[in-house]
């Protein structure tokens, strides 16, 4: 039979190496050299592009002349570590200002490259120039694309000196405009826009754009009636240049219309404030609203969260209650006093007629005895005296203290230097209006009839129940250190409600400056006693205006 060929040595190891290619192609899996390259895949073109200060692709932003950097976000498929490149040229010309491309950065982070004020400024030259800048991503192997182009413009100019304009004349609380350009000559560009502030009421600042030619104009109300006011130009890319000063002086405004006395509800016009827990009327502190024509709408209850002790409402129950100054402040506060125990508190007003707030803040205990006098007395009642000291700050006091066996008396008990204090009671060196020292039979009301925005004299009605006889004493003074006390004294009415239960409370009800009594009885009739005609001769001429106190809640 023929002989086989014998099979060369090298074509079988050739045969071998070929076969195994094939039984591992055949498996599906790669050799060792290209299963290396096959995972090794291309970054992504980096993005997002961003800068600091921000700034879009498109170029409209105008940077001012500080460090910008440029930030870039670079990827790669198999999370190799990668090098970042910028490239920064101008737009105009294309030359390079500033170029790397071995910035280090893990996948799925945000590369950074900083262009320097130093190096902006000397590719600029002198000019708002436009930048143009890309960015790639590379790994041991590959490199991305470049990414799109991003550009921004770099401002290096400084505005000139603003210069202000004098406005007219000013008044505070009043808008004022004022323009601002830029000084002819000088150094620096024409500003883009200006910043103004006034001092030292910082709060009142803002922003202005100037056209073309770096005019602008601001409107602001001058809270003061002195003011600096500061004016910054700021270039296209917000460059600051010197700032301007001139001096706003504004006329004052006129003061504030005096607030009536007895109005707790903010309208200008006296209220009537009547004590709950009897006649009827529950227990609290019932403000009912006036009118300026005698008539009073239903009352609400102020004191519906109490006086500040615990008790709710029911706090004010057996008190005197007044109403002025007490905290020293523009509106109208209250002062509670139980005569049974000499114990006292001062609601702080909020001039809305809302219920009393007796809180941390606007709630002071007075406590037994600080207004007791000599021999051991607390008034008996107590009334507010306005500034009867002329001293400005809180309201005074005048009250009737006293005993069949110590006498009864007038006395004063004037502010002291904080709110809730006073100071030991001064026997007023005065006698009733029938000439003698029979005090306590008489009933004493009091309000102030503003002249002046801080200081109020008061006005103090005095009746006699057994008699009838209604006197009236004005502008009342009084001294501290020497007892003497000075007010002129009109009859008002003889007979008046002769031996009746009745509350007085006096207000200028109708606004007409001239005191007036509001009286309440026990049955719940209120009355408007609308006083005109008051001379030292009297009797005074009296309108009476009757309705009956309701209340709501």
């Amino acid at each position: 039979m023929p002989l086989r060929s014998p099979v060369p040595r090298i074509r079988r190891a050739v045969t071998t190496a070929a076969a195994a290619a094939v039984l591992v192609a055949a498996s599906g899996a790669a050799a060792p050299g290209a299963a290396a390259a096959a995972r090794n895949l291309p970054p992504a073109v980096p993005g997002p592009l961003t800068t600091s200060p921000a700034s879009t692709c498109q170029g409209q932003d105008i940077l001012g002349a500080g460090d910008v950097t440029l930030y870039a976000k670079v990827t790669d498929p198999d999370d190799a570590t990668l090098t970042a490149g910028f490239r920064v040229t101008r737009h105009d010309t294309g030359a390079v200002v500033a170029e790397t491309s071995t910035l280090p950065a893990g996948s799925g982070t945000t590369a950074a490259f900083v262009l320097s004020r130093d190096l902006l400024l000397k590719a600029a030259a002198g000019g708002i120039t436009r930048f143009d800048w890309k960015a790639r991503a590379a790994d041991s192997l590959h490199k991305s694309d470049w990414s799109p182009t991003c550009h921004f413009s770099f401002d290096p100019t400084r505005p000139r000196l603003p210069v202000i304009s004098t406005p007219g004349p000013t008044a505070v609380g009043t808008p004022v405009t004022i323009s601002v350009g830029a000084a002819a000559t000088g150094d620096g560009v024409v500003p883009s826009r200006y910043q103004y502030m006034l001092s030292p009421d910082a709060t009142v600042n803002g922003e202005v754009a100037a056209d073309a030619l770096g005019h602008a104009s601001m409107t602001f109300t001058p809270p003061r009636a002195t003011e600096i006011l500061t004016v910054t130009g700021l270039s296209a890319g917000g460059n600051p240049g010197e700032s301007a000063t001139i001096t706003i002086s504004s006329t004052p405004p006129p003061p504030p219309p005096i607030p009536a006395e007895e109005d707790l509800s903010g309208d200008g016009v006296s209220d009537l404030l009547v004590v709950g827990g009897r006649g009827g009327v529950p227990s609290g502190l019932w403000l009912a609203a006036g009118s300026n024509d005698g008539r009073v709408a239903a009352a609400v209850n102020i004191g519906a969260n109490g006086d500040g002790t615990g008790t709710g409402p029911a706090s004010f129950d057996g008190a005197t209650v007044l109403t002025g100054r007490f905290t020293g402040s523009g509106t109208q506060d209250v002062l509670s006093y139980h005569p049974a125990t000499g114990s006292a508190s001062i609601i702080k007003g909020n001039g809305t007629g809302a219920p009393l707030d007796p809180g941390s803040d606007t709630h002071y205990s007075l406590p037994p005895g600080t207004f007791r006098d000599a021999n051991g007395h607390d008034p008996s009642q107590l009334v507010n005296a306005g500034h009867a000291t002329g001293r400005f700050g809180p309201s005074d006091l005048l009250g009737i203290s006293g005993s069949d066996t110590d006498g009864y008396r007038l006395n004063l008990y004037a502010a002291g230097d904080t709110v809730g204090t006073y100071r030991a009671p001064v026997a007023l060196d005065i006698t009733t209006p029938d000439g003698t020292a029979d005090w306590n039979e008489w009933t004493i009301a009091s309000v102030q009839i503003p002249t002046d925005p801080d200081r109020n004299y008061p006005v103090l009605f005095l009746w006699k129940k057994a008699t009838g006889d209604l006197v009236l004493w004005n502008g009342i003074s009084a001294e501290v250190d020497n007892s003497e006390v000075y007010a002129d004294s009109y009859p008002i009415a003889t007979g008046w409600h002769t031996g009746e239960d009745i509350d007085l409370h006096a207000a200028d009800i109708d606004g007409d400056r001239v005191p007036d009594l509001w009286t309440v009885g026990t049955d719940g009739t209120v009355t408007a006693h609308l006083i005109t005609d008051v001379t030292t001769g009297g009797p005074a001429t009296v309108r009476q205006v009757t309705g009956t106190f309701g209340t709501t809640g």
